[in-house]
């Protein structure tokens, strides 16, 4: 039986890039480049006084926002999801 390796885990399991990306994504310059990546997207959007179109302008910011909060923490490892909790419902106590 094969396992599935995510591409997260994958970038993870290659010490060196992960090593080398956590650097980078660590500095003042890179946060500050990716704000400033941001808004030069807004500042690009084309001006749409309609509904539809200014939902899809929301909808490209909201992925773009996505896509930079996965590129800063694609080298952080996955911590394990947390316990649920109970709220006292074991039924065998």
């Amino acid at each position: 039986m094969s396992v599935m390796i995510g591409p997260k885990a994958a970038f993870i399991a290659e010490k060196a890039l992960s090593d080398q990306h956590a650097e980078v994504s660590g500095r003042e310059s890179f946060r500050r480049a990716c704000e400033a990546t941001l808004l030069e997207l807004v500042w690009t959007l084309p001006d749409r006084n309609d509904p539809v179109g200014a939902a899809a302008n929301w909808q490209m910011i909201v992925g773009a926002r996505s896509a930079l909060r996965l590129l800063s923490s694609i080298a952080d490892p996955a911590k394990p999801p947390d316990k649920p909790v109970t709220y006292n419902l074991d039924h065998q106590a």
